[in-house]
């Protein structure tokens, strides 16, 4: 499903949540928070996080 058609159902939180570093997402936490102690570049993820990846198995039954 598109980002504006989740957005014209009002989830503009959950996909804020979707769409950003997640607390779920391990690894991406911990690059994100050595690269905020050393005070470089934040990097992009590889991959998604759980919830999303969850969410995407569910909207596929």
């Amino acid at each position: 499903m598109k980002v504006w058609a989740l957005k014209r159902f009002g989830v503009a939180h959950i996909l804020q949540e979707m769409l950003t570093y997640k607390s779920d997402h391990i690894r991406a936490r911990q690059e994100v928070l050595c690269t905020t102690i050393i005070g470089g570049p934040i990097p992009k993820p590889e991959d998604a996080p759980e919830s999303f990846r969850l969410l995407v198995r569910e909207l596929r039954l």
